[in-house]
């Protein structure tokens, strides 16, 4: 059991890294109840957790990719201002490294991948190509506080049914979009960790 805190989880990749961060979200509830999590995701992504049902995740912060210096700054300024204890950034690339770095956390934890990964207060491999699921790669993040046990992805049949809507929707107006291409590729994760649930883990 761990000590209250307040952490931040950075992710800000396509839906299908989003529902596997998740992990991550279930490993702190049951071994740290008492911490508070903020999550950041790409715009969209958000409303994968509007159905969350634990209070431990207090806030969903969206990136607009699409506007990104002045998304960027505005997170930049929100976050600051939450005063976090520890960021745990998923995210291997530059903006979100240096993001994790200016909003004045005490830690920042994140892959050795991240170009400013140097500055981390802690580096952790991002062992890639060698049978390890990415579920087990985010754990590795928190793994000097937590441990290494890792936890299934979040699962809810709602999730699925409105990943499904998207497709469908997003290939009638668009059968060969790239984003469909993502849609699908969590639909087919959603169902491969869950085929038959119905509930959050």
């Amino acid at each position: 059991m761990s000590s209250a805190n307040k952490v931040l989880i950075i992710q800000t990749a396509f839906l299908g890294d989003a529902i596997l961060i998740s992990s991550l979200l279930e490993k702190m509830r049951i071994e740290s109840p008492e911490t508070i999590i903020h999550l950041l995701v790409r715009k969209g992504n958000e409303s994968i957790f509007q159905a969350y049902p634990h209070a431990n995740l207090a806030q969903v912060w969206a990136y607009d990719k699409k506007q990104k210096w002045a998304s960027w700054r505005s997170l930049q300024k929100d976050l600051r201002a939450e005063k976090f204890d520890q960021v745990f950034v998923a995210q291997r690339f530059f903006g979100m490294g240096l993001l994790s770095l200016s909003i004045g956390a005490k830690k920042v934890i994140g892959f050795d991948k991240n170009p400013l990964s140097w500055f981390f207060t802690e580096r952790v491999t991002h062992d890639w190509g060698n049978g390890k699921h990415e579920t087990e790669r985010n754990t590795a993040l928190l793994s000097s506080w937590l441990g290494s046990k890792v936890y299934k992805p979040l699962c809810l049949s709602q999730v699925t049914m409105w990943c499904l809507s998207r497709i469908i929707s997003a290939f009638l107006l668009d059968p060969f979009g790239k984003r469909n291409g993502h849609l699908f590729e969590f639909g087919l994760i959603s169902l491969s960790f869950c085929p038959h649930r119905s509930l959050w883990f």
